[in-house]
């Protein structure tokens, strides 16, 4: 066996190319596991609105004199589990909050109505008509 044989290990080059295509799969893999995240994320404020529309629906039903437009998370307390309004799950940094006011109750971000997916009634950021 010749010195050259002997002295043989990993070069820098390949090195630099096993690295490189390591970075690439985690890169793809971050960029999969993304949708995945936002479709939780809508998935648990559809859940969290339909907690609230529910909570609505058995306080109108106890008190059928009360409008809609008077109702506040106060009010609504005894009806939700736990006795706390839901959270959202947060958007950019920033939590939405839960109109009650309106029927459906509708996720509020910036001080606009706030849900990302195309359909009112897919359960994704709604609580459905």
């Amino acid at each position: 066996m010749n010195r050259r044989q002997a002295e043989r290990g990993v070069t820098l080059v390949e090195l630099a190319i096993t690295l490189g295509v390591l970075v690439l799969l985690a890169s793809l893999v971050t960029l999969g596991v993304k949708p995945y995240y936002a479709y939780r994320d809508g998935r648990a404020a559809g859940e969290a609105l339909r907690t609230v529309k529910a909570a609505m629906q058995l306080y109108l039903a106890d008190n059928p004199s009360a409008q809609v437009s008077s109702l506040t998370p106060a009010l609504l307390a005894p009806y939700l589990p736990g006795g706390n309004m839901p959270t959202l799950p947060s958007v950019n940094g920033t939590t939405p909050t839960i109109r009650v006011t309106s029927f459906p109750p509708v996720a509020i971000l910036n001080g606009n109505p706030y849900d990302p997916s195309p359909s009112t009634t897919d359960g994704l950021w709604d609580a459905g008509p």
